[in-house]
């Protein structure tokens, strides 16, 4: 006697499918060639912004909201000089995960170094995501001396 088990094609896709294994998506910034148009909300923080005119570079580490059903992890970052991105690292957020009661922000936290050109001052500096589950989200400057969002209309 034989058995045959017939599956439906979604369970058979799930079946040879380790995004469960691999974990978070790779997370990925662009750099804005302007600053974003009102109609994000808060969701975020950028825990500290560092500026090294001299050397043109800006150092910025945060979290975000980004959660594994947004098909395409992107912070879109917008500071007038920015030249381009150095680097992107994914922080562990273990802290962001327990308040907001969601084990899929684990990873949620960030370093980025942008490259900005000799010189300049910053004077209006935006992260921005759009998040399946979220929504599109603007990072909150966690501090009164942190340089501000200026959106545009």
């Amino acid at each position: 006697m034989s058995l045959k088990v017939l599956l439906p094609a979604g369970l058979l896709l799930l079946g040879g499918c380790s995004w469960f294994e691999q974990g978070p998506r790779e997370l990925t910034a662009e750099l804005a060639s302007q600053p974003p148009k009102h109609g994000f909300q808060l969701g975020g923080s950028i825990d500290s912004l560092a500026i090294d005119s001299g050397k043109g570079l800006l150092t910025v580490r945060g979290w975000h909201m980004l959660t594994p059903e947004t098909a395409r992890p992107e912070l879109e970052i917008y500071a007038n000089g920015a030249e381009s991105i150095l680097s992107l690292e994914r922080i562990d957020r273990p802290d962001v995960a327990a308040e907001l009661d969601n084990p899929d922000l684990m990873n949620s936290g960030f370093e980025i170094q942008v490259k900005l050109t000799p010189g300049t001052k910053v004077t209006n500096f935006c992260v921005t995501f759009d998040d399946k589950h979220y929504g599109p989200r603007l990072l909150n400057p966690h501090s009164p001396d942190q340089v501000r969002c200026k959106m545009r209309d």
